[in-house]
């Protein structure tokens, strides 16, 4: 379950991706693809 968190928050790239169970390249790459 994801934790809600108040908008002004922010999280590394490092951060998100422990938080999904994804690498940071992963991330880097879905980005680059549009989808997030």
């Amino acid at each position: 379950m994801i934790k809600p968190v108040p908008p002004a928050s922010s999280f590394t790239i490092r951060d998100l991706a422990a938080e999904f169970g994804v690498t940071a390249r992963a991330l880097r790459f879905y980005e680059q693809k549009g989808l997030l």
